[in-house]
């Protein structure tokens, strides 16, 4: 079987992931009548799929490592695709939280190891694309299910809809472990892991641009899983609209991923082209609240969704260029995505209390001048050497 035909699998895979994962968000108002629900108590939920995810984040990479990409991708699809389902069975706060964390689980063994098989998979010299296209395509399963579940949810209800995107998922599981068969892929001997765990860890580059690119992670969770409910209760958007705004913002972001991740192995200041990526960003987070203007507000989402989805692609091709053994890329991107989902975990109680205690506009911008703030850390890894083959002429 062709390489692109797999790569083609694994890039639709994560989009239906990416479905699965931002499906609450046109929920959550439905969600909030039908359990009696308070804003805070939604961003628990939310919060509960981030501890799942961060949780398991380098059990995959350890995993993948030792058993293989391809297999623990198709696990985490499958966990990730039976939890949605449960989560539309739900009938308590408890029981809702309890099948996120599971759902959060499953995304956690796909991500990584599914970037690890497609380094397995195409060349060498298109692998910077390849990212670029899997991370457009989490945004354009991001897309539509913030805007066709809005509509989904209106149609037949919210259980339902869920159900059907973790249905979705486990079909698409079991197509990979058809499409995905006969992968070579170089595995590591189980003794040799713990060392090779510890030199992974030990590498400066990976935890300096895992923070200095907070500012993607920050304007994915927060319009991702916020935007459509702000947009309804603050702007009174009706709720089509605004999931369609959402959806838009996120589908978008395919064009940045596939720039950020072709244009990042040919540019020569990679680091200066990471943090214009980040700070830009958190500008226009921080924009969002000083405009009711639908027009403004979507230029401003299209705009922050392009510039995402670029920091995503430009973060994991530059952490992976860094790994010589390449049986541990899943793993340095596993530990790429815990450090941000580290502070991922937090970010949605933050952000609903910033707006519960304070006010929206409050929340919106502080959450742009911490996205703002964290990218300059790129030149603390410059002091510190620790990114000198991404600063061309430093010493």
């Amino acid at each position: 079987m062709g390489y692109r035909i797999q790569a083609g699998s694994i890039h639709f895979s994560r989009a239906v992931y990416a479905l699965n994962w931002f499906v609450m968000a046109p929920s959550l108002i439905y969600i909030s009548s039908d359990l009696n629900l308070q804003l805070i108590q939604l961003g628990v939920i939310t919060t509960g799929f981030y501890v799942g995810l961060a949780a398991f984040q380098l059990i995959g990479g350890i995993l993948a490592s030792r058993v293989g990409n391809a297999d623990i991708a198709i696990l985490g699809l499958a966990i990730l695709g039976v939890s949605t389902v449960f989560s539309g069975l739900s009938n308590s706060l408890l029981t809702l939280l309890s099948s996120r964390i599971f759902a959060g689980i499953g995304a956690a063994l796909f991500f990584s190891p599914g970037i690890g098989a497609l380094s397995n998979i195409v060349p060498t010299d298109r692998f910077g694309t390849h990212v670029g296209i899997y991370n457009g395509a989490f945004n354009i399963g991001a897309g539509v299910g913030i805007f066709g579940w809005s509509i989904l949810d209106k149609m037949f209800g919210w259980r339902p809809s869920l159900i059907f995107a973790g249905a979705l998922a486990v079909a698409l599981a079991v197509e990979n472990i058809l499409a995905l068969r006969g992968i070579r892929e170089e595995r590591s001997v189980t003794r040799d892991i713990p060392r090779k765990i510890v030199s992974v860890m030990k590498k400066p580059h990976i935890w300096i641009l895992s923070l200095a690119g907070l500012s993607s992670i920050i304007g994915e969770t927060l319009i991702g899983q916020f935007f459509v409910y702000y947009a309804e209760n603050v702007v009174h958007i009706a709720p089509f609209t605004a999931g369609l705004m959402a959806g838009i913002s996120m589908v978008i972001g395919i064009a940045g991923g596939i720039i950020g991740g072709r244009q990042i192995q040919k540019v020569k200041h990679k680091a200066r082209a990471f943090l214009l990526t980040m700070l830009i960003g958190g500008v226009f987070i921080a924009m969002i609240p000083l405009t009711y203007n639908i027009v403004l507000l979507m230029l401003i989402l299209i705009v922050e969704g392009i510039l995402v989805v670029a920091g995503f692609s430009v973060l994991y091709t530059m952490v992976s260029m860094e790994i010589a053994d390449r049986s541990m890329v899943s793993f340095s991107l596993s530990l790429t995505n815990f450090i941000q989902m580290g502070f991922s975990i937090v970010l949605p109680i933050v952000f609903t209390s910033l707006a519960y205690f304070l006010n929206y506009s409050d929340a919106w911008l502080i959450a742009g001048v911490v996205a703002m703030a964290t990218s300059g850390l790129i030149y603390i890894g410059r002091r510190m050497n620790a990114l000198s083959s991404f600063f061309p002429g430093s010493q």
